[in-house]
């Protein structure tokens, strides 16, 4: 009864903590939500929430939709979809809508996070809130705190890794259990992984695979005796998720819309710096917004200490798997600062070199980083503590006891946690999400099954509210645009609408550069590319500099006028819709 009480109480305090980060989102309203750096990450997410549900309640394909990128759609296994976290979320989705639904995970993902670590390190000390503060080390570390920012659920839901830590632990090192059922129990946690983000699942297991080859060379007389289990338990996994993974692995691969290539024009400068690791960025305001990288001077100080007293294998091989982490995070070449480079060269620049590991970003390796130096932390921690209860009275400061060992053990770890965490930017900001009238219109709303509605301004990563828009008003429609990674003509893969006569159309429009009319040559290119995307419905919001000329032209291109609707210039039904998204 006494350890439920105590595990209850840790997870409401990791709760507490991130409705502290975005409290303004409940304020705020249920239509309220968060504001990105610029981009539009967060509506996407929100439109991948809504996704699987939809798709699952209308007998759709999960992994491949229509509804954006119509009519060619976008193979949502070779972005990041967050599959498993929306299909988790999807009674909040249907019942409250996606918004509602996303708000509660950016909650919960840090918070999850940290108290699924919080459990895994209580194997490692008996120090509870040393465990603890390992666990929001981890679960609200600077790299999760910035990415949060932009909404990235896939890369700050981190409850998979920690369980991939215990389950190899019960493999290779403790021998807990059957190898049998650690190794389902293996798989089913690579796949739930596999399905909230390929990056960190291949973080995970390069990382994961390099620990089990440190273990076997460290302790080559124990192979003899553990070969077979260790064995056993790792086929069990791989023949777990082969058979889980096996349709949304042929979707990736084989699928439409698949791709290869790099989707970052510049990969390479997702590293992580040495000073990132060690200093805080700075900046205004009392405490410093911090790098993503950050872990500092404090909580490295205090683990080497550790390392030099304690006498603890797991605290050694998490501290030298930290380092091979933030080598591979450091991407290319060793950098001291952003522009003072070393020029030693790094593994990843062989990773990078292996098929469908070119988009693994280095910075993502600091996951694994945050995850070892979590444990670190609360082992170093659990050995304070029982260092200090073990001290003669004569040679302590004051305090009672275990009871103040601990108090005096969980303040040092307090604050040598200051930096990381008071360096975050919270609470977050918000703002509300309105869907113009006409999106809300029966007309709209109403459209039959297959209507492909092309919409202005047209949709891109800075422009990516219209996904909120067709996900909360019920999926009316598939759309022209979008906001993924789809094939282009080129090596590469395009995140929006590449320029074409109808984007550059749309965008003039927007930024004022289009005239009242346009050349015959020009009109007829937009019509072809129309027709080509087999549009069935437009719609010009009343919105940016020149919106009635481009209402003007279209209206040319077309043929046809159009109606107006809540401000809105509308041309409904040009073609009969295509097969449903």
């Amino acid at each position: 009864m006494r350890r439920a009480g105590s595990l209850l109480a840790a997870a409401c305090a990791f709760l507490a903590v991130g409705l502290f980060a975005w409290w303004h989102v409940w304020t705020g309203g249920v239509a309220h939500t968060i504001t990105s750096t610029g981009w539009g990450d967060p509506a996407q997410q929100i439109w991948f929430l809504a996704w699987v549900p939809h798709a699952l309640g209308s007998g759709l394909d999960p992994f491949l939709s229509h509804a954006m990128f119509a009519p060619a759609g976008i193979n949502l296994v070779a972005n990041s979809s967050i599959l498993f976290p929306a299909l988790v979320a999807s009674p909040v989705t249907i019942i409250f809508g996606p918004i509602v639904a996303f708000n509660v995970l950016v909650v919960l993902a840090p918070a999850t996070s940290a108290f699924v670590a919080y459990l895994v390190f209580r194997r490692y000390t008996s120090f509870g809130f040393g465990a603890w503060l390992g666990g929001l080390f981890y679960g609200f570390s600077p790299f999760v705190l910035n990415d949060l920012i932009d909404g990235h659920l896939h890369v700050t839901t981190l409850v998979f890794p920690p369980l991939v830590l215990l389950l190899l632990d019960d493999l290779v090192v403790s021998q807990r259990g059957s190898p049998i059922w650690r190794g389902v129990l293996l798989g089913l946690v690579l796949v739930a992984q596999a399905l909230t983000s390929l990056e960190v699942l291949a973080s995970v297991v390069l990382l994961g695979g390099i620990g089990v080859v440190i273990l076997a060379a460290v302790h080559r007389d124990q192979i003899r005796a553990r070969w077979r289990r260790v064995l056993t338990g790792l086929g069990f996994a791989a023949l777990m998720s082969g058979v889980l993974l096996a349709w949304p692995a042929d979707v990736l691969f084989f699928g439409p819309g698949r791709y290869k290539g790099s989707i970052f024009t510049s990969p390479e400068l997702y590293f992580v710096w040495l000073k990132a690791f060690v200093w805080p960025k700075g900046g205004g305001g009392i405490f410093p917004h911090v790098w993503a990288a950050y872990v500092g001077l404090p909580v490295l100080g205090l683990i080497a200490i550790g390392v030099w007293r304690v006498k603890s294998s797991i605290l050694r091989l998490a501290v030298v798997l930290a380092a091979i982490a933030l080598v591979f995070a450091a991407g290319r070449s060793l950098h001291l600062t952003p522009h003072l480079g070393t020029g030693i060269p790094l593994p990843d620049r062989l990773i990078t070199r292996v098929p469908f590991l070119e988009n693994l970003l280095p910075v993502r390796f600091m996951i694994v980083v945050d995850l070892m130096v979590g444990l670190a932390l609360a082992i170093v921690l659990g050995a304070l503590r029982d260092w200090l209860a073990a001290r003669p009275p004569s040679a302590r400061l004051p305090h009672n006891g275990r009871a103040g060992a601990a108090i005096m053990a969980g303040g040092i770890g307090v604050v040598a946690l200051a930096s990381p965490m008071l360096g975050a930017q919270v609470p977050y900001p918000t703002r509300q999400i309105s869907v113009p009238a006409v999106y809300r219109s029966a007309a709209i709303t109403h459209l039959p099954r297959g209507s492909i509605l092309l919409g202005y301004p047209v949709m891109n990563g800075f422009v990516a509210d219209p996904m909120i828009w067709q996900a909360v008003t019920g999926w009316p429609y598939d759309m022209v645009a979008g906001y993924g990674f789809v094939p282009s003509g080129g090596p590469n893969p395009v995140g929006s609408l590449p320029a074409s006569p109808v984007t550059i159309l749309f965008e003039d429009a927007q930024i004022g550069l289009l005239g009242p009319s346009i050349p015959l040559a020009r009109a007829q290119s937009v019509r072809a590319e129309i027709d080509s995307w087999k549009v069935s419905d437009i719609v010009v919001l009343n919105t940016g500099k020149r919106p009635r000329y481009l209402a003007q032209i279209l209206t040319e291109v077309l043929g046809r006028e159009p109606v107006q609707i809540d401000g809105a210039w509308v041309w409904l039904h040009l073609r009969p819709p295509a097969l449903g998204s």
